[in-house]
């Protein structure tokens, strides 16, 4: 049965609450699967293109099980837009289930997402981790080649996920913070911050967040700042120099 467009939002919560309240059984999936899978999951803050690219992948399968999702644009014979897809259904799910590794608008933003050429074994996309990369190509082929169950994957990586971020959010939740800090204890957090070599793209953005937080205390609780208004946080899309944000 084809479903209906509409229905992309629906799959992606009925199987969210499936994962949620029954956890899939992981070791259902025979071990190559299994890892393909959780390997796109570990590394879903590192490579939020790559996983929102194979959601964006699997909810399209279920919606429309004769479509190839290799072919994941429109000027591809028998493609369709799955940055469209993905810009309306996919992404606003994600923001809404699981923010943190929600893209700004969309996966196809990424270069290693984007290149004009089918999801295939052979797809040229740079990453950054080569292992992921391969995995996510692999249960596309696994699911087009050997007719996989594209539903299983989806609802193992959203027990995955569920998993590892409600195991997060336990942790951040056991934390008690002190309620005053000296302020030689944060400017020596946020240098540890700063100038640590980070392998995530996203550490750039840490210096922006941490003066925005500042701005955000200091509005409360200085009187020049009262009445008035902090502009929200741009996007970081890319370098300020490129933005022409600094010159």
């Amino acid at each position: 049965m084809v479903l209906k467009m509409g229905d992309a939002t629906s799959i992606m919560e009925n199987a969210y609450a499936k994962a949620n309240k029954s956890p899939f059984d992981l070791n259902a999936m025979d071990e190559k699967r299994r890892e393909w899978i959780t390997t796109i999951a570990d590394a879903c803050e590192s490579q939020k293109a790559v996983t929102t690219a194979l959601l964006t992948c699997l909810v399209k399968k279920r919606i429309e099980p004769e479509q190839d999702i290799r072919l994941h644009r429109k000027e591809f014979a028998g493609g369709y837009s799955a940055r469209v897809f993905d810009t309306k259904y996919v992404t606003p799910f994600l923001k809404k289930r699981f923010p943190r590794i929600a893209m700004k608008e969309s996966g196809w933003l990424s270069r290693s997402i984007e290149q004009s050429h089918p999801f295939t074994l052979d797809f040229p996309g740079k990453a950054r981790d080569e292992k992921v990369k391969h995995c996510f190509l692999l249960i596309q082929d696994d699911i087009e080649e050997n007719n996989a169950d594209a539903e299983k994957y989806l609802l193992a990586l959203f027990t995955l996920l569920i998993q590892k971020f409600t195991e997060i959010r336990s942790i951040l939740e056991g934390v008690t913070f002190p309620k005053e800090i000296p302020i030689d204890l944060i400017i020596g957090s946020l240098k540890s911050h700063f100038f640590h070599k980070y392998t995530y793209a996203w550490a750039s953005k840490l210096p922006v967040i941490a003066i925005y937080s500042l701005y955000q205390l200091m509005m409360e609780d200085i009187t020049r700042y009262r009445n008035k208004t902090l502009k929200s946080l741009g996007g970081c899309h890319q370098s300020d120099k490129e933005s022409s944000l600094i010159s």
